[in-house]
């Protein structure tokens, strides 16, 4: 059979040419007047190639394709068409169109169906693009103004010109005439789920009849689980035959019932649905199996019941309809029992596998059906999950001890699970059945006996200790594959157990990690000397355009604070060969720079900002200052944000009046030291230059200086100029002697820093040049400036801090009483209440009580690089910075993303802990946030090593957080674990660290939750080194013996006294 179509509109005049012969398609098209293309298909069998000409024909016919022939044969011949003929059709789809506004505006949704009926397929094209248009005008979000908004109708959205009818009839003329590429743009679900469906969404689709509605209905489902068709409404359009039956689509909509009916705009009644699915025979033969293969949400169906007092009680649907079923005995229990069992084994929802447990539970299997169900239990031993693998020996305990209990395939199953780190509780009551099984089955004490081996992988004396007392009882020690696999595992046997089992070894000894005859000291240096200028580390400015163009892209990408120290400068000191139309070549990083407004790191969003000024033509300072201040005030006006601001004041002054000097503060060595002499050297640059000094720039020179390789820098001090000589001797080492502003000496002197400079800033770098060269010393001469108070200038600063209970409150509105949240613990600063602090004075930023300035959430969040480049700032004595975000990020022991940026700023070299920092990393240790607690292990491995660390003061601070209740034992438990066996010194410091966390504990009388757990790693670790506890920690164990859960090992470790 042969079909030939055209079209023709004001762009095209083209023909379409179909032909079918038996299982043979073919296909013919072009320009009228040429023979054309063809193109050739042949099928398996003719209907499927008469579905798809027909198929075909469809497409065509719906872009305005007009079949012009039908069964006749076929003459490519050119067809004429009159200048009044396309007049008449123009006029006519004019019409057309203007029909289809008047329909949208007016809102008469029921005459858009005859309205589509009667419009000549020729219009399709014409008339699709119109529907386009009309979505972007009526569907899409637009900013209105007030006199666009419909405020007289009440389904009017504010932002959308059209209401929900006029969108509806959009939508419906899309699904109508547009192809699914572009009808899935269109708010097609709606449609269907909407309150119109039955009347106006279902006769388009009887008309229509989409083959593509199956499929889009079920990726639909997949990729957005809330926009699934009610069931019963699929039902319907399978009846109709609009759609073809897909297993998982119907799965998810059985499980997925809404509470809510989008059609009748009411309530659901949850009972009416329970009852028609535990009677319906397409359900309960064709959806309830498939409830089973596909991750249906069956645990997220549920509706609420007053309970007596009033309040909601949410109840689960297929709770109801799994149990009335069982009952009424349409559901065969062991069937429902192994498709339960066979979903704890899937990859899916977490939620979901245990709602399906509750149900297994719920019907209460008896022992009998538990047995018949061993083959499906077993291989959940193997389950990725550990609550599906402790569920499942809960049910083998029920049953291990019947005849019928299938011993020897258990046994195959276990060694899965005996080496489950995540299993520890499930592996208690498992070994509780071996033993039975050991003793009443002596022909299996061999097979169980192997598989005991594998529990001294797990780092767990409990454990172990009671594996080795089922071997020693009732293995047999001249088993020589026993031999060797216990052989195997002495290296992380813990306690004594590799003491008991010492029969078993093969060379009759026990193994340990260390050899306990050499002797093991950790030593505390904390005074050991790093060199910071280490050659082969200096910072050079870019000498190349080239190489200033990449260094703008590196700091774009880089959160290296050394990237923008070389940036600031290289803006005062551009390289010799840039070009003149330098801001041309550089625009292609004004987008990426104009996007870092919005980046969480607020150095980098100051410096963008004064890059952009740099490369604008204007240079706006008034607009530079007000985005510069915004950024202060968004960071809650932050000491540190503000330094960040006030250090781009000498950049921008240098820029301006084109100063050949670089920055005081510019790093010699990598990654943020300057070396004296060249510090030196500057001075005596801006000296000979008779260039202003900034007072903040050079506080930064001083806190960057180590007194390393001085000897040419004291020389040179002797051509400095007045107070600033005095003050770099200081710095160098070569005085003692304070000289303040106020003093006589001084009065004689010539200032250096000129009129903008006060004493007050001169007083102010005294103060950073003392506590920089001596963190832990008392300054009386400050007792009487204006720095008298402010922290860090006379004595070192350290605030009082305690663990309090805290909790959340609220007044019940039916009851009128108070009721209260769970509590927790957190912990209390206490800061001095001063006005305002010193920007030059770096070590006492932020360090002060603000009543309403939270900024907390400001050092909660605080980007790496900021915290870095704040580091980098003071990073001889960076105590203060601990002490700003101790006092912010470990409130309570969730931590903060600061915390761990900041214990990894603690691995840099020279890092020397004092209280506030120890406080820090003792509250990361217990953080609730496992990378951060393995980050704190990190640094104890890495000073451990370098004996850089006071393990006693990390012990105390320990103790004292967890006597105060302030996380749980079990977190300071895994991170020891992480340290523990690093190496003999590691151990060594662990031991002494243990010795001075019990102290606390002992003060408090009861020992904290899981203190047995500790008390096993403190056993292990006496044992590897051959050492004895230490006195104090005698005195605690000597009271803990009275502990039930604690005598056992207590008195272990007092044998080892």
């Amino acid at each position: 059979m042969l079909h030939y179509f055209t079209f023709t509109d004001d762009t095209s005049n083209k023909f379409w040419q179909i032909e079918t012969n038996d299982s043979r398609l073919t296909v013919t098209f072009g320009r009228i007047g040429t023979v054309g293309q063809h193109q050739q298909k042949t099928f398996e069998t003719v209907d499927r190639c008469q579905e798809e000409a027909s198929k075909l024909i469809r497409e065509k016919t719906r872009k305005g394709y007009v079949e012009l022939v039908n069964g006749v044969a076929f003459s490519a011949q050119p067809q004429s068409t009159t200048k009044a003929t396309q007049t008449d059709n123009i006029q006519a789809q004019e019409a057309v169109l203007n029909r289809y506004d008047e329909i949208i505006r007016t809102t008469k949704t029921d005459l858009l169906l005859p309205f589509l009926q009667s419009v000549d397929k020729r219009h399709y094209v014409a008339l699709g693009r119109k529907i386009k248009e009309a979505r972007k005008h009526w569907c899409e979000y637009v900013e209105l103004k007030s006199h666009e908004w419909n405020t007289e109708n009440r389904n009017s959205a504010w932002g959308y010109r059209g209401t929900v009818a006029q969108r509806n009839i959009v939508n419906q003329s899309a699904l109508a005439v547009l192809p699914l590429s572009d009808a899935k743009n269109f708010d097609l679900y709606w449609l269907l789920a909407g309150s119109e469906w039955g009347n106006y969404t279902l006769p388009i689709l009887q008309w229509i009849r989409p083959k593509w509605l199956t499929d889009f209905l079920a990726s639909t489902a997949q990729k957005e689980r809330w926009r699934i068709l009610d069931y019963r409404q699929l039902r319907l359009l399978e009846q109709e035959k609009l759609i073809d039956y897909q297993p998982e689509l119907f799965a998810l909509s059985v499980a997925n019932l809404a509470t809510y009916n989008h059609h009748t705009s009411q309530r659901n009644e949850a009972q009416a649905y329970i009852d028609f699915l535990t009677s319906d025979t397409i359900f309960l033969n064709r959806e309830l199996p498939s409830l089973f293969d596909y991750p249906a949400p069956v645990n997220d169906s549920v509706y609420s019941i007053k309970d007596p007092d009033g309040m909601y009680k949410p109840i689960s649907i297929w709770s109801q309809v799994f149990a009335r079923l069982l009952t009424d005995g349409k559901l065969d229990r062991l069937w429902f029992f192994e498709k339960s069992l066979s979903v704890q084994t899937k990859d899916w929802n977490t939620n979901l596998r245990q709602f399906y447990r509750k149900q297994v539970e719920a019907a209460s299997p008896s022992s009998a059906e538990l047995l018949a169900l061993q083959s499906n239990l077993f291989p959940l031993l193997a389950a990725q999950h550990p609550h599906v693998v402790s569920w499942t020996i809960g049910f083998l305990k029920l049953i291990y001890t019947e005849p019928d209990f299938q011993v020897g395939e258990l046994l195959d199953w276990a060694s899965s699970v005996m080496m489950r780190d995540d299993c520890k509780t499930a592996l208690k009551t498992f070994l509780g059945m071996l033993e039975w099984l050991m003793k009443t089955q002596p022909d299996q004490r061999t097979a169980i006996a192997s598989l005991l081996t594998d529990i001294f992988v797990i780092n767990d004396l409990s454990l172990q200790t009671k594996a080795t007392s089922l071997l020693v009882t009732y293995a047999d020690p001249t088993d020589t594959d026993l031999q060797n696999r216990l052989s195997a595992y002495t290296g992380q046997m813990l306690g004594n157990v590799g003491t008991d089992l010492r029969k078993f070894l093969i060379n009759e000894e026990t193994i340990s990690v260390h050899d306990v005859t050499d002797s093991v000291t950790y030593q505390y240096e904390p005074l050991k000397l790093v060199p910071r200028l280490v050659p082969g580390q200096e910072v050079k400015l870019p000498a190349t355009w080239n190489d200033f163009v990449f260094l703008i892209g590196q700091f774009i990408a880089s959160e290296d604070p050394l990237d923008m120290e070389i940036l600031m400068n290289a803006l005062i000191l551009p390289p010799a060969d840039m070009p003149i139309d330098f801001r041309l070549q550089l625009k292609v990083y004004e987008k990426r720079l104009e996007n870092m407004r919005f980046s969480p790191m607020a150095t980098k969003q100051c410096l963008s900002r004064y890059v952009l000024y740099w490369l604008s033509d204007d240079m706006n300072e008034t607009k530079l200052q007000y985005d510069l201040n915004l950024i202060v005030v968004s960071n809650h006006k932050s000491d540190l944000i503000s330094v960040t601001n006030k250090r781009l004041k000498p950049v921008h002054r240098k820029c301006k009046s084109k100063s050949t000097l670089s920055l005081l503060s510019l790093p010699t060595h990598a990654p943020y030291w300057v070396a004296p002499t060249t510090l030196v050297e500057r001075l005596l640059a801006y000296q000979q230059a008779d260039e202003l000094i900034d007072p903040l720039d050079l506080a930064i020179a001083i806190a960057r200086m180590p007194r390393e390789d001085t000897g040419k820098a004291i020389i040179l001090c002797d051509e400095l100029d007045g107070e600033m000589a005095q003050l770099m001797r200081y710095c160098l080492g070569v005085s003692n002697e304070i000289i303040l502003p106020s003093s006589k000496i001084f009065n004689q002197l010539l200032s250096v820093f000129r009129e903008n400079n006060s004493e007050k800033d001169q007083t102010a770098l005294w103060a950073m040049a003392t506590r920089t060269f001596g963190p832990d010393a008392v300054y009386p001469a400050f007792a009487d400036t204006y720095l008298s108070n402010v922290p860090n200038v006379v004595t070192p600063f350290v605030p009082t801090y305690t663990i309090k209970e805290n909790r959340n409150e609220w007044k019940n509105y039916r009851t009128k009483e108070l009721e209260y949240s769970p509590s927790w613990r957190e912990l209390q600063f206490t800061l001095p209440t001063i006005n305002k602090t010193v920007p030059i004075f770096l070590y006492s930023n932020d360090l002060r009580y603000c009543q309403g300035n939270n900024l907390r959430w400001h050092f909660d969040n605080m980007a790496a690089v900021d915290l870095g480049f704040w580091y980098s700032l003071i990073p001889q004595q960076p105590e203060a910075l601990f002490t700003v975000i101790a006092r912010f990020g470990v409130l309570t022991s969730d931590g903060s993303a600061s915390v761990a940026h900041a214990i990894n700023l603690m691995l840099q070299p020279a890092f020397r802990f004092r209280e506030m920092s120890m406080l820090l990393v003792s509250c990361g240790l217990l953080t609730k946030k496992r990378q951060t607690g393995a980050l704190a292990a990190e640094v104890l491995i890495h000073h451990i090593a370098e004996q850089s660390l006071d393990v006693s003061a990390l012990g105390d601070r320990l103790g004292w957080l967890l006597a105060g209740n302030y996380a749980p034992v079990q977190r300071l438990i895994d991170v020891l674990n992480l340290v523990k066996d690093v190496s003999p010194i590691h151990n060594k410091a662990l031991l002494q660290t243990l010795d001075a966390l019990f102290v606390p504990f002992s003060a408090v009388g009861a020992a904290p939750k899981n203190t047995a757990k500790l008390l096993e790693i403190y056993l292990d670790l006496l044992v590897k080194l051959g050492d004895s506890p230490a006195q104090a920690t005698i005195a605690t164990l000597t009271n803990w013996q009275t502990i039930p859960s604690l005598k056992k090992l207590a008195i272990a470790i007092l044998k080892k006294a």
